[in-house]
């Protein structure tokens, strides 16, 4: 969190010199701990956490399973470029009155 509110090189070094680098889990707590509910919510106006150091962003990280990394991926994204350039290839085709 420092790192996003305060720009600078230095951030990080200071926050672990005044922390003595500890680090939360909070999102792998959350995660693996399952005797009980839970809630996950997030403010997107907050001004002292952003969107990316969030709980819920943290959870969604920890979450993430899928290898995006797989022929079936490739494929898959290479199919999408296919069909949005057969798009782009008809509508330069069509006249401003089609």
């Amino acid at each position: 969190m420092p790192e996003g509110k305060i720009k600078g090189s230095l951030t990080l070094r200071l926050f672990d010199l005044l922390t003595w680098t500890w680090r939360t889990k909070n999102h792998s707590n959350f995660v693996t701990t399952r005797n009980c509910y839970k809630i996950v919510t997030c403010d997107p106006l907050d001004d002292t956490v952003d969107i990316f150091g969030n709980l819920a962003t943290g959870v969604c990280n920890q979450l993430a399973e899928v290898n995006y990394e797989t022929e079936q991926y490739r494929q898959f994204y290479d199919t999408l470029l296919k069909v949005f350039s057969l798009e782009s290839q008809l509508h330069d085709a069509l006249t401003e009155d089609q």
